[in-house]
């Protein structure tokens, strides 16, 4: 019997219902989780097996999700949890490098379906195997808190048989990780012979899968570094708001969804604290231009339609946001400090200024290398400036710690007019150090990677911050 395109269309339309189904029995159990359950824009792919995300888009393989459903919508349901959750948790997002793709992939599977099978949810609810409950409770034995982090950390410290029997363990496998990587992320990984040239410039399974994806994908791009951290600061977003509604109807959620409230609020103070802890340090200032928020279309349209096209009202030409001007940011670079550590402490700040949109015209971040002595200063003014001194980036110094040094040079600038309106100054260290005694006029903040008691010695008018293991 011949298929005609009418027919593959009807079967693409009754796999559409069934994602749409799943979207909204889900939200009906579990209303918190609005904004990420509506985030994904649901997307033929045939080449998937039955789902895979790229943050954006929800991909589905037709075929099979119709199989599914039609033995029970739950695991539709199910799989439209799960990348939904990856999403949420930032799972695709995480760039590989020295990162095995292959041990983080069933890292993320375990600990998404760790919640899932953890929910007493009718829409989601199924018998647990008992390989699974046998590694949910080595796991709980380990880790108060069965992340994809801590899985995978449990994986790596196996030895490589027992690796390999995880890996070739599928009882974890719902979608396919296929957008999570890209191409950079793949020439990083993939060291085998069969990825070499074959003498014309390029290598056949290279070919192989670029021709797959674009006939059976419609193109679809893997995720690039760039678009990577665009997509996590959307989806931290939408795991703080889920945090938050969650939070307003904890008596309504009760105990049958007890494993998502136990997901969602470590990961939702971990992902946020030093994000919102930065927003602290902007100040008010009026932008010349366009204020579209504040604008009440009503009365522009009621001026539309009863003047004849005279708009009784305009937007305001100007509009308050968060900026800053003149920020210090001091690194600890004696030898107690690792150049790691403020390497991702640097890494973090940076990524935050740019995702928050507090340059202003006249920004100038100060950043300053101290151990017993100022070691450099390098003045950021544009975010293209940030780029230019991560790649350029070197740890200089690894001599004794006093903090004093730099609080004497920043009242030099200060005097000297060099800097003027100070939004405050972050000191990351590791706290052993001597400390200034005298109060700054400025915002100070001191930042410790860890809990240390050599901050008990901090004085008490500076403001302390711990990132902590998961920073």
């Amino acid at each position: 019997m011949i298929l005609n395109s009418e027919h593959y269309g009807r079967k693409d339309n009754q796999a559409k219902d069934c994602i749409l189904q799943a979207r909204n029995e889900l939200y009906l159990s579990m209303r918190y989780l609005f904004l990420p359950l509506n985030s994904l824009t649901p997307a033929v792919d045939k080449s998937t097996f039955l789902l895979a995300t790229d943050g954006q888009q929800l991909l589905y393989n037709p075929m099979l999700i119709e199989q599914k459903s039609m033995i029970n919508q739950v695991l539709v349901n199910r799989a439209y949890l799960h990348s939904v959750l990856h999403c949420m948790f930032c799972h695709p997002f995480v760039r590989p490098g020295r990162l095995r793709a292959e041990l983080w992939n069933i890292a993320c599977d375990v600990a998404v379906e760790y919640i899932i099978d953890g929910l007493e949810l009718k829409c989601v609810r199924q018998l647990i195997s008992e390989r699974r409950e046998n590694v949910y409770k080595l796991l709980e034995e380990k880790y108060s808190v069965i992340s994809a982090q801590n899985v995978y950390e449990y994986l790596c410290r196996l030895n490589e048989e027992e690796q390999g029997q995880w890996e070739a363990l599928d009882t974890f496998k719902v979608d396919d990780h296929k957008y999570w990587y890209s191409n950079s992320d793949k020439e990083r990984d993939d060291q085998s012979p069969d990825n070499k040239d074959d003498g014309n410039g390029s290598n056949n399974r290279d070919s192989q899968d670029s021709n797959q994806d674009d006939s059976d994908s419609g193109g679809q791009k893997k995720l690039t570094d760039s678009l990577c951290r665009q997509l996590s600061v959307k989806w931290e977003q939408s795991l703080k708001r889920a945090g938050n509604e969650m939070e307003a109807l904890a008596k309504n959620v009760g105990t049958m969804q007890a494993s998502m409230v136990k997901a969602l609020k470590p990961m939702q103070s971990q992902q946020f604290s030093y994000r919102d802890f930065l927003r602290k340090f902007a100040k008010s200032k009026e932008e010349m231009h366009a204020d579209l928020d504040s604008f009440d279309y009503g009365f522009y349209n009621y001026g539309l339609m009863t003047y004849n096209n005279m708009p009784l009202i305009e937007e305001l030409e100007y509009k308050e946001e968060q900026r800053i001007e003149d920020f210090v940011v001091v690194l600890d670079t004696s030898g107690s400090c690792s150049g790691r550590v403020i390497q991702k402490f640097l890494d973090e700040t940076f990524a935050v200024l740019k995702t928050e949109s507090v340059f202003a015209d006249r920004t100038r971040i100060h950043i300053i290398q101290c151990d017993n002595r100022i070691q450099s200063d390098t003045v950021i003014r544009s975010k293209s400036d940030i780029e230019h001194f991560k790649e350029n980036f070197e740890v200089k110094g690894f001599g004794g710690t006093d903090f004093r040094p730099a609080f004497e040079y920043v009242n030099e600038l200060l005097a000297g007019k060099e800097l003027v309106n100070v939004s405050g100054l972050l000191y990351f260290t590791d706290g052993h150090g001597i400390y200034p005694k005298a109060r700054t006029l400025y915002k100070t903040a001191f930042v410790f990677p860890d809990e240390d008691e050599a901050q008990k010695n901090m004085p008490p008018w500076a403001i302390k911050a711990v990132l902590g293991k998961t920073f």
